[in-house]
């Protein structure tokens, strides 16, 4: 209802989601999230849990995350429930690079002494839920594994921001005297970091086991914009870890926070009970410099929404809606699923809603006021269609094509895949090198590499754009300084033919005006194939290319780079 009031909801993946905010535009969560704090409403997502013992989890594990990223999910402070890590779910490693799920969140419960199952939680997107749940259940049939997705039983917070700690610090978040030495080391660390100027300061993931006190008694926080746009910095935070159990991993606390979390219990009962909650440090996009991009993920128990909820707003957290976060995602140079994983379902079943949204808006206006896709060769305006740069479409192959020879895959997987981690690191070294390509050829065949791409003189690049390999003439008169060359108008098409007339060697996946660059600037796919081809029009690490959007008949030209993680190769 909160969200209801303020913002536009939409329905997706299931389920009722803020949209977009009524009262601010774009360029005030920028600010926001630059300056001060913007929180989201991430409960949407789902947790998958996972308990059994030890050795069967990491073998389960194992067997659907890329062997580059498997050490990661191993690593000791990962398994002592210290830290949290992110990685790519896979049907199945044996068909790596193939078969990408969805990205997903890997928490470790810390070690027990009492039991030797471990509890490991999956925190996935809504829209990969039902299909990565299957595949975990696959890999743990025939060993003592219990799996299940929780219900309404937790509520995620995202807030990013430089003073996302000021914020936290703001709600008094009492800590508990505990006599414990687990409790006396989680309130020492909430301490220090509270006192970090940003959780930048922090280490990568870092997770944070609490145990504090309801908010509502100490409702509302003060609001000190003074203090948070002017606060000194504090020397930065290292080293800290908190491996401390918490009662928010126990079903039955959950179960009997609930019931307490309620706005008629906490008026019955001004003695509120202790609340557990786990924060889980967000790391700062590398893509800008400064803070930007860095925060925190607050997991809260299900039923006390509402109570953290309004603290934070009060304590001067700048709600936004999928539209501003997703805004902000592309100015720090992050990857957002389902979006920029293409070779993932929940990308198509993504690109195909919005597919059928934006078809319907351009139906409803008269033909003399849309463009006529047709005469500008455009044979996809609202939605990219990466399985055609490979000549055919998903589960068909090309006349005279070998079937045997084809890449064996599922009808309900993707035909192509996207390099990512240890793979794209050796394609990208190996374009620098020259030379035979590690990578199999049945790999590089039909696969496709993230990219930046940076206009060099005007225009935005929006959603669906073509991405084309540079002519000659376009190159020659590129180099031309007595020429200026801002790019090349498509020629119209006739009745018949309605391709374009240049080969297209990849989609934007992303565009608009960067507030952080000045500029135009998009994110998008191109195939291996094409960057390993272009060896002629590549300057240092980035290759030219003309990029067209779907309504403009002009190739603009643009540089693109490759992105390693969230930032560019320079």
């Amino acid at each position: 209802i909160w969200h209801a009031k303020r913002m536009r909801m939409e329905e997706l993946w299931g389920k009722k989601v803020a949209g977009q905010c009524h009262d601010r535009g774009l360029r005030s969560a920028f600010r926001q999230v630059t300056k001060r704090v913007v929180m989201l409403d991430a409960s949407y997502n789902d947790v998958i849990q996972l308990e059994g013992p030890e050795d069967s989890l990491k073998a389960a594990v194992g067997r659907v995350t890329c062997p580059s990223e498997l050490f990661r999910v191993r690593s000791n402070f990962v398994l002592q429930g210290s830290k949290a890590v992110t990685s790519v779910l896979y049907d199945d490693i044996r068909d790596y690079p193939f078969g990408a799920v969805a990205e997903v969140t890997w928490m470790w419960r810390p070690r027990s002494k009492a039991t030797e199952m471990r509890s490991l939680w999956v925190i996935v997107h809504p829209s990969a839920t039902e299909c990565a749940f299957e595949i975990l259940q696959k890999h743990c049939q025939g060993q003592t594994i219990n799996a299940e997705i929780f219900s309404r039983q937790l509520n995620i917070f995202t807030l990013m921001g430089p003073k996302s700690n000021e914020i936290l610090s703001m709600l008094k978040l009492s800590m508990l005297k505990l006599d414990s030495s687990s409790g006396a080391k989680s309130s020492a660390v909430f301490k220090a970091v509270t006192s970090a100027s940003s959780p930048a300061e922090l280490p990568d993931h870092l997770i944070l086991s609490l145990t504090v006190e309801d908010p509502r008694l100490t409702f509302p926080p003060k609001n000190n914009t003074r203090s948070l746009l002017h606060s000194p910095a504090a020397q930065p935070v290292r080293g800290y870890c908190s491996n401390t159990d918490s009662g928010i991993w126990d079903a039955t606390t959950r179960s009997t926070l609930r019931d307490t979390g309620t706005f008629k219990s906490f008026v019955n009962d001004k003695a509120s009970a202790p609340v557990p909650i786990l924060l889980v440090q967000r790391p700062q996009s590398s893509s800008w410099g400064g803070k930007f991009g860095s925060g925190w993920h607050l997991i809260v128990p299900g039923g006390w929404a509402m109570a953290f909820w309004n603290s934070l707003v009060f304590a001067g957290a700048r709600p936004v809606g999928q539209l501003e976060m997703t805004s902000i995602y592309d100015e720090c140079g992050a990857l957002h699923f389902p979006r920029d994983f293409p070779d993932t379902l929940a990308s198509e079943e993504l690109y195909t809603l919005l597919h059928a949204e934006k078809e319907s808006r351009y139906l409803r206006k008269p033909p003399a006021k849309r463009p006529n896709y047709q005469k500008l060769r455009i044979d996809s305006p609202f939605r990219t269609r990466f399985d055609s740069l490979f000549g055919t479409r998903d589960g068909e192959h090309q006349e005279g094509e070998n079937p045997a020879k084809k890449v064996k895959t599922d009808p309900e997987k993707r035909n192509f895949c996207v390099l990512r981690h240890r793979l794209l690191d050796i394609f990208a070294e190996e374009l620098k090198a020259g030379g035979v390509s590690k990578i199999p050829g049945r790999v590089l065949e039909r696969a496709l590499i993230r990219v930046s791409i940076r206009p060099l003189y005007r225009g935005v690049p929006v959603e669906a754009a073509l991405i084309c390999g540079p002519s000659d003439a376009d190159i020659t008169k590129l180099n031309d300084e007595n020429c200026s060359f801002h790019g090349d108008r498509e020629t119209l098409s006739s009745k018949t033919d309605s391709a374009p007339s240049r080969k297209v060697i990849g989609y934007i996946s992303s565009g608009l005006f960067s507030l952080v660059r000045g500029r135009g600037h998009a994110t998008g796919f191109v195939t291996a194939m094409s960057l390993r081809e272009m060896t002629l029009n590549r300057k240092k690490n980035d290759w030219l290319v003309m990029t067209r959007n779907p309504s403009c008949p002009v190739y603009r030209p643009a540089l693109v780079s490759i992105d390693i993680g969230e930032s560019n190769v320079t």
